[in-house]
C-alpha cells in the first residue's frame, strides 16, 4: 500500500539515481519487479499525480512526475510492483525511464496535466501568501494553523460585506453563471470538454455556510468589491487543495479496487465543500400526505401536530418564498404568519461566530439548519425555496429524533419513507404493493414496495439511514458503515427479491411471466442524497471495483476493523446474489449490464422524476444510459433538458 511518504522517498531516490548513474542499466520487460503484496498501477498513478502536484508547487524537480508518468505507463494494471521500500528496485526503475530504454518502453508522454496544474498552482498562492503547505504521496496537505488562518480570513470578509450580502451575492452568482434548473440549483462538477482546460470552481456552498452564521451582520466594507474579490479567491485556492474537482470526463469511469477508498472520499468532500442540500417543493405535500397516512407512537401527539404544523406552514411560505433568489420578511409578519417555523427554525446571530478549520468538520455538519434567518432592520431572510424546503425537513426530522424513543423514531420515519415513495409512484403504474411479503428458502422475506407497469416491473426498497455527522465530518470507518447500511444493503436486498420474483416466489408473477428480457428496474431510496457517491454511474464503477476484491483495514483500531469487517460482508452478499440475476453469456456475468436497470435516489429525486415523467416507464428511461459526468443529480437533469433528452418522456418544465 501507498505511504503518505513514499513522495519523500521518490525524491530522495531520484537524487541519488541522477547523481550515481551506472554504465549500463539491466534491460527488464518491465521497469519495476512484481511482488506478492506490493503496489498497484493505480498506486503509482496516484504518486506521479502527487510528484506533479509538487511540481507546479516548487517541491519537486521536472524529472519527477516525467519519470513516474514513464514507469506507471509501462505497467500492467492487474499486477502489484514492489513498494519504495525496495529502494535499489526503484532506483534501476528510475534509471531506466531516465535514459529512456527502448526494451518495451514507450517515449516521455508530456501530456496537459490540468488537474495537477490548477492543484498546484492553488498550493503554490497559499504558500506565497504565507499559508503552510506541503504535497504527501496522496496530494496537498495544508497545517491545521493555516486551515485556521485562511477561514479566519474568509470570515473577517464575509463579516464585513454582511452575511446577508453575501447569500444573496452567492445565489446571483449561481443563477448568472447557468446553474439554475426548474426551482433546483446545480452544484455539480461540472466537468470541461474534451479540449477544454477547465479551471478552479469557487466553494458556493461552503461560501454560504460561513454567510449563514453572519447573517445578521450589517456591511461595513469600505471596498465590498474587493472584499468578495478576496473572499472567492482565498476560498477557491483552499478549496482547490482538497484535490477532489475533476477536470477529465473520464476520471473514475473504469475504477480499480485500490481507487475506491480515495474516490469515496473526494465524493464526501465535493458534498461538503461545493453543494448543499436540496428538496423540491412537491416533497412539501408529499410528506404531509405520508404523516397523515402512518401510525404514530403511543404518546406523540404533541411531536405529531408539531410536524403537521411545520408542513403545513411551510406550504404557505413555499408559495411566498422565491424558488430563483433568497427571500426576505419583516420580523413581525415571519413571527405571527409561521408561528412554528419561527419558533423552532429562527437563526439569531450571536456576539461571538463560530469559525471552523475546514469545510470538513463535525461539528459544521452536527449544526442544526435553519429557516428563518434573523437579518439588520428587524427583517429575516429565507434561502431559496428548494434550500428552504431542505433546512424544513431538517427540522421536522430532527423533532422527531428528539422527541420520540429512538426505536420508535426510526420505525417512524421508515414508515414515511415508504409512504413518501408510494405516493410518488401512485398514478404512474398499473399497480402498486406495499410490503409483499413472501417466503424463499427456508426465511421470510418482504419487498417494500413493487410497481408494475405494462412494460416493466420496479422493485423498490428504502432505508431511512442517511450520513450521520461523523461521515460528514470526514470519519472514513464511519462513512463505510453508513454506506455500507444504506446502499450496499439496499443492492443486495434488491438483488435478492429480483431474484425471488424471476422464480416465481413473491406472488407479483410467474417464473415464466419474467423469463427472457422481462424487465425489472430496481430503486434505491434513501431520505436524504449521499452525494456523488450516489450518482448512478459513480456508484455503479464502485460497485463493479468492489466484486472482484476483499478489503483489508490499512489503519488500526476497531472501530476502522468493523468497518472494513462490514463492507466486506456486504460485498460478500452482493457478489453472490449479483451472479444470480446478472446476464450471463458464455459463462461470464455482465454484471455492468445489470447495474443499469439500478437507481439510487432520495425522496426528492424519486419524487420530482416521476412527477416529471408520464409514466413510471417514462420517468427513468431518460437516467439508464446518460451521464454527464457531474456527479449530481440536479445538474444531470437540467442537462438531459436542455439537450432535448426529456423530450417525449417527461412534461415541460413545471415552472
Amino acid at each position: 500500500m501507498l505511504q503518505d511518504s513514499d513522495l519523500e522517498t521518490f525524491l530522495d531516490l531520484l537524487e541519488v539515481a541522477q547523481s550515481n548513474k551506472p554504465a549500463n542499466n539491466p534491460e527488464r520487460a518491465e521497469p519495476l519487479s512484481t511482488v506478492h503484496d506490493g503496489l498497484y498501477q493505480k498506486e503509482i498513478h496516484r504518486l506521479w499525480r502527487s510528484s506533479a502536484i509538487a511540481y507546479y508547487l516548487g517541491d519537486a524537480p521536472e524529472q519527477a512526475p516525467l519519470v513516474l508518468e514513464r514507469i506507471y505507463r509501462n505497467l500492467k494494471r492487474e499486477k502489484r510492483y514492489a513498494p519504495l521500500g525496495q529502494s535499489n528496485e526503484w532506483i534501476s526503475a528510475i534509471r531506466w525511464a531516465l535514459e529512456g530504454s527502448e526494451s518495451g518502453g514507450k517515449d516521455f508522454v508530456r501530456n496537459t496535466i490540468t488537474r495537477e496544474h490548477h492543484v498546484g498552482y492553488a498550493c503554490r498562492r497559499l504558500r506565497s501568501r504565507g499559508f503552510k503547505v506541503s504535497v504527501s504521496a496522496y496530494g496537498p496537505m495544508v497545517s491545521l494553523q493555516s486551515q485556521k488562518d485562511i477561514a479566519a480570513q474568509i470570515n473577517a470578509n464575509v463579516s464585513l460585506l454582511g452575511g446577508s450580502a453575501v447569500i444573496l451575492r452567492i445565489f446571483d452568482h449561481l443563477r448568472s453563471s447557468g446553474r439554475y434548473h426548474d426551482g433546483m440549483w446545480l452544484f455539480g462538477d461540472m466537468v470541461p470538454n474534451v479540449y477544454d482546460a477547465g479551471e478552479p470552481s469557487p466553494p458556493m456552498a461552503w461560501l454560504l455556510h460561513i454567510a449563514e452564521q453572519q447573517v445578521g451582520r450589517k456591511q461595513s466594507a469600505h471596498n465590498p468589491e474587493l472584499a468578495w474579490k478576496e473572499a472567492i479567491l482565498l476560498a477557491t485556492d483552499f478549496a482547490a487543495t482538497f484535490d477532489c474537482q475533476r477536470y477529465s470526463q473520464f476520471e473514475q469511469i473504469q475504477m480499480e479496487p485500490c481507487e475506491f477508498y480515495g474516490a469515496l472520499l473526494q465524493s464526501l468532500f465535493w458534498r461538503e465543500i461545493f453543494t448543499t442540500p436540496q428538496v423540491p417543493e412537491l416533497m412539501v405535500r408529499i410528506l404531509g400526505k405520508a404523516f397523515r397516512a402512518v401510525n404514530w407512537p403511543q404518546g406523540s401527539s404533541e411531536t405529531e401536530q408539531t410536524v403537521l404544523n411545520i408542513l403545513g406552514e411551510l406550504e404557505k411560505l413555499s408559495q411566498h418564498a422565491y424558488s430563483d433568489a433568497p427571500t426576505v420578511f419583516s420580523l413581525e409578519y415571519a413571527r405571527e404568519s409561521f408561528p412554528t417555523l419561527f419558533r423552532l427554525g429562527l437563526r439569531t446571530q450571536s456576539k461571538r461566530t463560530t469559525v471552523y478549520p475546514s469545510p470538513i468538520s463535525v461539528d459544521r455538519a452536527s449544526e442544526r439548519r435553519w429557516v428563518f434567518g434573523a437579518a439588520p432592520g428587524k427583517r429575516v431572510l429565507c434561502l431559496p425555496r428548494s434550500l428552504l424546503v431542505a433546512s424544513a425537513c431538517d427540522l421536522i426530522f430532527r423533532h422527531i429524533w428528539s422527541n420520540i424513543h429512538k426505536d420508535e423514531a426510526s420505525k417512524l420515519v421508515g414508515d414515511v419513507i415508504e409512504k413518501s415513495t408510494f405516493f410518488s409512484f401512485y398514478g404512474k403504474c398499473s399497480k402498486i404493493f406495499e410490503n409483499q411479503r413472501y417466503h424463499s428458502e427456508g426465511k421470510d422475506l418482504e419487498i417494500d414496495l413493487a410497481a408494475n407497469t405494462k412494460s416493466e416491473t420496479f422493485l423498490i426498497e428504502c432505508k431511512s439511514k442517511t450520513l450521520n455527522s461523523e461521515s460528514l465530518g470526514g470519519d472514513m470507518s464511519s462513512f463505510l458503515r453508513d454506506y455500507a447500511n444504506s446502499f450496499l444493503t439496499l443492492l443486495y436486498q434488491l438483488a435478492r427479491n429480483e431474484h425471488n420474483v424471476r422464480l416465481g416466489r413473491t406472488g407479483l408473477g410467474t417464473e415464466a411471466e419474467f423469463s427472457g428480457n422481462a424487465r425489472i428496474t430496481k430503486v434505491a431510496v434513501s431520505p436524504l442524497s449521499f452525494g456523488p457517491s450516489s450518482d448512478k454511474a459513480f456508484a455503479n464503477s464502485i460497485v463493479l471495483s468492489l466484486l472482484s476484491a476483499k478489503l483489508y483495514p490499512a489503519k488500526k483500531g476497531d472501530k476502522f476493523e468493523n468497518a472494513v469487517k462490514l463492507m466486506n460482508q456486504k460485498i460478500s452478499q452482493i457478489r453472490s446474489t449479483l451472479l444470480q440475476v446478472s446476464p450471463n453469456k458464455d459463462g461470464e456475468y455482465d454484471v455492468f449490464s445489470y447495474m443499469l436497470d439500478v437507481f439510487w435516489l432520495d425522496l426528492g429525486q424519486i419524487a420530482y422524476v416521476l412527477h416529471r415523467g408520464k409514466s413510471a416507464d417514462d420517468a427513468f428511461k431518460p437516467l439508464r444510459y446518460a451521464t454527464f459526468s457531474s456527479r449530481d443529480f440536479w445538474t444531470e437533469i437540467a442537462m438531459l433538458d436542455r439537450l432535448g433528452h426529456t423530450s417525449g418522456f417527461w412534461s415541460k418544465l413545471t415552472r
